[in-house]
């Protein structure tokens, strides 16, 4: 059961804050209810209590999952699927997973594509919503503004894209080829 105080993550609305455990009756019965502050947009949302971990509310990160999340942003890129509805398939399922690490993967990947050319107007609202769903998570476990860590995701990785030699192939900064499917 989750605290008054705890960051939580719901896994369609994002990240957000319980501020209060409140009761309801519905048809005479008595339910209670997180109520949770959303930070990634001005929201409130009540969620079941009894159905949170069914639905799939979990804990936010803490201060070192976000060190090993930023430090993910700053690898070097893995090669996404060429194919827009493979390429599409593979982010949004990184996203739904829940996965940080997983989604902080698919955002460095997708910044890589974005360096080395546009994206889509798929993958643009995908990098869009992977960016909200990383500073959001950064942002509690670091105390900080979510503009603020939004501006440090993506500094990170601008970083790194900058480090990072390009060629035909994606590189890593010692030079040495990163091979992907051949589905690319």
């Amino acid at each position: 059961m989750f605290q008054i105080g705890d960051g939580v993550v719901h896994p369609v609305h994002g990240v957000g804050i319980i501020t209060d455990i409140s009761s309801k009756d519905i048809s005479g019965e008595p339910y209670k209810y997180y109520v949770i502050n959303l930070i990634t947009i001005n929201m409130r949302l009540l969620v079941p209590v009894d159905n949170a971990e069914k639905i799939g509310l979990y804990k936010a990160l803490g201060k070192p999952e976000a060190e090993k999340m930023l430090s993910v942003v700053s690898a070097p890129a893995e090669p996404l699927p060429q194919d827009y509805r493979k390429r599409q398939a593979c982010v949004a399922s990184a996203l739904r997973s829940g996965n940080v690490l997983r989604t902080a993967e698919a955002f460095r990947d997708l910044a890589w594509r974005r360096h080395r050319k546009r994206l889509s107007a798929g993958d643009s609202r995908l990098f869009e919503r992977l960016k909200r769903f990383l500073s959001g998570q950064l942002a509690l476990a670091q105390d900080m503004d979510l503009d603020e860590a939004s501006t440090l995701i993506e500094s990170t990785v601008e970083n790194t894209l900058w480090q990072t030699t390009v060629s035909d192939g994606v590189e890593g900064t010692d030079g040495a080829e990163i091979s992907g499917p051949s589905s690319q």
